[in-house]
């Protein structure tokens, strides 16, 4: 059974074209993970463009406090379109794709490299910040690279493994 609950903010439409979200908790969010104390979600910021075209916003993770149900804060990712969060222990680590484009009956494209956010969940206050990045960077050999669609993370926090949105690829990531 499927009940509301959470009702924090508004979705914008993604025709927004980008306009002003203030006020707004969420702008297209993609992914979700529990901590003890908080849920974070994940927000790409998708939008079309003036031309009508897919286009991301700065990325950013919402932060809710798990016991009030209320955003707590906002946190600005340092690459665009984050897409998954997984948690381990006090740290989250974000995966964001970076900025790919379809192609009309050709391949996807990575225009924008992406990276792996982590944020340090421990304490009473959220982050609001970024404690490190480890940029993941599109391939010069092959265009389709680069476009991270998925993270998990072993449970003693050295490893990632991140899979590829454009092409049947696992990467392993020493974090």
């Amino acid at each position: 059974m499927l009940t509301t609950a959470l009702l924090l903010g508004s979705c914008p439409d993604p025709a927004s074209r980008g306009e002003e979200r203030a006020g707004n908790h969420f702008a297209a969010p993609q992914g979700i993970a529990a901590h003890s104390r908080w849920v974070l979600v994940t927000n790409t910021a998708y939008h079309l463009d003036e031309a009508g075209t897919q286009a991301f916003g700065p990325g950013f993770v919402t932060i809710i406090d798990r016991q009030t149900r209320q955003v707590a804060a906002t946190v600005p990712t340092t690459q665009r379109n984050p897409q998954r969060v997984a948690v381990v222990g006090d740290l989250a680590y974000v995966l964001n794709a970076g900025v790919v484009k379809l192609g009309k009956g050709g391949p996807a494209t990575v225009v924008e490299g992406g990276g792996i956010d982590v944020l340090h969940l421990a304490g009473a206050t959220p982050p609001r910040k970024v404690l490190r990045n480890i940029a993941l960077p599109r391939s010069s050999a092959d265009e389709r690279i680069g476009a991270y669609g998925s993270i998990a993370v072993d449970p003693d926090g050295k490893t990632a493994f991140i899979g590829s949105g454009t092409r049947g690829d696992v990467f392993v990531v020493n974090l």
